[in-house]
């Protein structure tokens, strides 16, 4: 394994990002885990249709709006969506919106 590989390993880091949206995203569970923990001060987050990801735990010490949105319909098209979802710790959490779209 060389540098490339090194390099593909690396979790992005964002640490003053405040709001994120992922809207039509493919990803695997591990990378938007990563991509979550490079974001500590995460304030809002929204996932809209995001496949390829059939779960998610949040822990966020930040966090306090979570929207979560699905599409049955799109889900049996383009292949698996996020179904479970798990909020282990996010102790400023306000607001859980969960909805299908359809």
């Amino acid at each position: 394994m060389g540098r490339a590989s090194a390099a593909a390993a690396t979790i992005a880091s964002f640490p003053n990002l405040l709001e994120l949206t992922l809207r039509y995203a493919f990803t695997t569970s591990s990378a938007l885990h990563g991509l979550l923990a490079g974001c500590p001060s995460l304030v809002s987050l929204s996932l809209d249709r995001v496949f390829g990801c059939r779960s998610l735990r949040v822990h966020s010490g930040s966090l306090r709006s979570l929207t979560v949105s699905i599409s049955l319909r799109q889900r049996e098209k383009i292949g698996e969506e996020l179904q479970d979802l798990i909020v282990e710790e996010a102790p400023l959490l306000e607001r859980l919106l969960v909805h299908d779209i359809n």
